[in-house]
């Protein structure tokens, strides 16, 4: 074998898949032997201590199964939200409704007003002249004939 093991052979090697020249390699290279003995050692030390955690956790789990509370304040939880949302959903579907028609009946006034300003035949300040003067259509024609 040509140099050290890459960081990929070492990875295979500690997965379980080791080739005869890696094995080799391992035992005469001093410094392969130790970055393999590292990694080895860190993996049982995990290994280890998931069985610990896992075991510890399953007797916790076995206390609560003995004790009948497992998954009851789960339940409660999970019931408080459902209640909790049946209540808020239509209270804001309420709230939404009647911004709406708030909404819709602002913009009726506006129309109106609108619909009043272009109706106009004049402006509003000069509707005291029409007063004063007042048309006749037929005024209008006696003259033009006359003529």
């Amino acid at each position: 074998m040509n140099g050290h093991l890459s960081s990929e052979q070492i990875s295979r090697w500690a997965m379980g898949e080791r080739g005869a020249a890696e094995a080799e390699h391992v035992g005469a290279c001093a410094e392969c032997g130790a970055k393999v003995a590292r990694i080895e050692t860190v993996l049982a030390h995990f290994g280890g201590a998931v069985r610990d955690w896992s075991s510890g956790w399953a007797s916790g789990q076995e206390a609560l199964l003995l004790r009948g509370a497992t998954r009851e304040p789960a339940r409660w939880l999970l019931a408080a939200a459902a209640i909790v949302t049946l209540v808020l959903v239509p209270v804001y579907w309420d709230a939404r409704q009647r911004k709406r028609a708030e909404e819709v009946a602002a913009d009726a006034v506006l129309m109106e007003r609108v619909d009043r300003a272009v109706s106009r035949t004049v402006p509003e300040t000069m509707e005291p002249l029409i007063e004063l003067v007042s048309y006749e259509p037929g005024i209008a024609e006696k003259s033009e004939e006359k003529r």
